[in-house]
Formats: structure tokens, sequence, C-alpha cells
């Protein structure tokens, strides 16, 4: 159960509201839980009132926007509740009147009974839930070898997961794709699919749940020894809107052996530099790759110029920003004699 329960919360296509409470009252500090019960729409509406932390050595909070032909009223209200006491009031001349007094949650047996009810409540959703996932049917969405092959091209060539999911039109094939990405474990990919068979109520949360704890068991996975796997340096540059496109290009340069020596370092051109000086938005990063052919290696620097409004700037090997298309021009001219 404890397994269950992280997974739901990790699920951001679950509306964790509508299986388990997840301790939200126990969570909430004093000033929450008490405007929810004074202040609140859950047992009255008065919009007009707040509570509000004082600092003060014999009060600590106040209640605020009560009209004065009220206080005893809501004196007698707050007194019924055994954690408030030590009440101090002030009437003030525009007809309302503020409620000062002391709360101690220890002492408050209503919010104890809340969050005990809470977790009852909780423990029963919880069990309920699981019986839902133990009897969920997992025979009607399954997936196949082409499938699995898609995904593993798409994830080779870091392919943008929720730019695949608005691609994919038909349902049968949004689930296959789906339990595809299980099968070969592409996080990214998961997340994406599950929510938008979510969204479009292709499975119930109790289905979403079993057909992931079926699909991520270790015999339901395959061999992914043809999927390049990134340490986390590399996956960050596959994936910054900076350098992703530049990793695409460099990875279609298949007869070269290309690696990132240095990445997201300061300006290292004295363009680049000057490109910051003369325009306030624009911000350069320096890098260096190096490129292998045989045994020949060669060490290239370059900076890539960012627009803080929006974009990028451009790319600088030498002594001019320029374009991605330029860039690459000029990069091919250098590793041609390798």
């Amino acid at each position: 159960m404890k397994n269950l329960n992280r997974y739901l919360r990790e699920q951001r296509y679950l509306d964790i509201n509508e299986i388990i409470t997840e301790g939200r009252l126990q969570n909430m500090n004093d000033n929450e839980w008490l405007t929810s019960l004074y202040c609140g729409d859950r047992w009255y509406d008065h919009r007009g009132m707040y509570i509000q932390p004082v600092f003060d050595i014999t009060q600590n909070f106040a209640l605020y926007g009560i009209d004065a032909d009220d206080l005893e009223e809501w004196k007698n209200k707050l007194k019924a509740n055994k954690g408030i006491s030590k009440f101090r009031q002030q009437k003030l001349k525009s007809g309302y009147a503020i409620l000062s007094f002391h709360y101690d949650a220890e002492k408050d047996q209503e919010r104890q009974d809340a969050i005990n009810n809470e977790k009852s409540k909780e423990a029963e959703a919880a069990k309920k839930f699981e019986e839902e996932v133990k009897n969920a049917d997992t025979t009607k969405y399954t997936t196949n070898a082409k499938h699995i092959q898609k995904m593993k091209d798409y994830f080779n060539k870091r392919s943008d997961p929720e730019r695949l999911v608005k691609s994919i039109k038909d349902d049968d094939k949004l689930v296959a794709r789906w339990i595809a990405a299980m099968k070969i474990d592409w996080p990214e990919a998961i997340s994406c699919f599950a929510y938008e068979i979510a969204e479009r109520k292709l499975l119930t949360k109790a289905e979403v749940v079993a057909y992931s704890e079926k699909y991520k068991a270790d015999e339901e996975k395959v061999d992914d020894t043809d999927m390049k796997r990134l340490d986390k340096e590399t996956k960050k540059i596959s994936e910054s809107w900076i350098t992703k496109s530049l990793y695409k290009y460099f990875e279609s340069l298949t007869d070269y052996e290309i690696t990132w020596k240095e990445a997201f370092k300061n300006a290292k051109t004295q363009e680049g530099r000057a490109a910051m000086n003369r325009n306030g938005r624009a911000w350069t990063e320096g890098f260096i790759v190096t490129v292998k052919k045989g045994d020949k290696t060669m060490d290239i620097t370059f900076d890539i110029v960012t627009n803080e409004g929006g974009g990028l700037y451009g790319y600088c090997m030498g002594y001019n920003v320029v374009s991605l298309k330029d860039f690459k021009q000029q990069f091919e001219y250098k590793i041609k004699n390798l």
C-alpha cells in the first residue's frame, strides 16, 4: 500500500483529491485551519471576515471584519473551540470589531477529530482504490514490436514526448505507444502519454495504475541495448532549448565522434562577450566540443548568444554572430581535414 500511495502522488495525471485526501487537514498550518473553519465557505460564508496572526504576548490570532453587533455571538462561537481562549475585543468607529484570541492547536479537539476522520476516510479510499486496481482489466489494450521500435527510434532522436502525443489521434495507437514507452522505460513519454490517456478518458484511474504496474514489471521489459541512454550532463545538453538544435546536428555527423568537453560556461569568444556588452538583453554561453575521426582529434570552441526576450540570438565561432545555418557551414569547414 505504501508503494501504491507513493506512485499515486508521483502521477500528475491522477487527481489525488478524488482518490485519497493525503492528510490535507493535518498539513494545514494553524491560520489555514482557523480560516477554513470560521471564514471559509465550508461551514460559514462570511467573505468580509478574515483571520490573521498577530504578534502579542497573550493573543496570537485575530478575527477581523466582524459586525460590532455580532461580537458576542462570534466570541461564543470561538469559545466553543477548546483550543481558543484569552479573548480581547476592540470595537471600531466604522461599526466593525476585532476579536483577538489565543489559539493552541493541541487543545483543539475539533481539529483532532477532523484529522482522525480524514485519516479514516483516506485509509478507506486507498483500500477501495487498491481493490479497483487489482480487479482492473488490463487486456483491452496491448502493443507490438512495431510500436516498441518506433518509440525506441523517437527516444534515440531525443523527440519531445508532448509533441508526439499531440500528433496521435487514434486512441488505440496512443495506448499502444504508452505501453511501449513503459516496456522501454522512457519516463518522460510514460508521463505525457498517460496524462493524455486520462484526458481522453480511455482508462479509469485504477486501470491506468494497473497497466502501469503490469508493464513496468521486469518481465515485461524489452532489450534496450539499441537505445542511447544519456548521462545527466549530456541529457541536459540534449534537452536544453539553448543546445538542443546543435546536439541533433552533431548527432547527424555520423562520420565523426563528437563529445561535449565543456558546456554552459562563460563566453569564450571575444565577439560572444561583445554581444552582451552591445545588447543588454543578450547573454552568452560558452562551449567546447572535441571532434574525433580515426586517430585525429580537434577541440572547437564556440559561443551561443541567447536573447532574454525569447529565443536564440545566434552562434559564434570566430568574429561574427551568425545563424545556425552559417554556423554549420563554418563547423564543417573546420573539421573537413580531420
